[in-house]
């Protein structure tokens, strides 16, 4: 099973042609945050351009995947991205 649940505050929006990628930021302590790469497609994208902003709490449901390749210049790049199937409100809904 590969199912991934955050919470946390969204760091970017850079809409695509086909869906929306974005960051968020999870607390772990006051001090301590842990950023991840997201990406949405659909309606999913649709809902998270309508409601959401850069610094709205958002609470995030999707599969974690690696992608891994080698650069222009030889080295290896290893990467983690959430495809995003479900966004929730954590806190008020706000339309932006």
């Amino acid at each position: 099973m590969n199912k991934v649940i955050l919470s946390g505050n969204i760091t970017r929006i850079e809409e695509m042609t086909n869906g929306t990628k974005f960051g968020i930021a999870v607390y772990r302590t006051k001090e301590t945050s842990d950023f991840f790469n997201c990406t949405c497609f659909g309606k999913t994208a649709e809902f998270l351009n309508k409601f959401f902003e850069k610094g709205s709490p958002i609470i995030i449901c999707g599969q974690l995947r690696n992608n891994h390749y080698t650069a222009k210049d030889g080295s290896k790049v290893y990467r983690e991205d959430i495809i995003v199937d479900e966004i929730s409100f954590a806190g008020g809904k706000n339309e932006k």
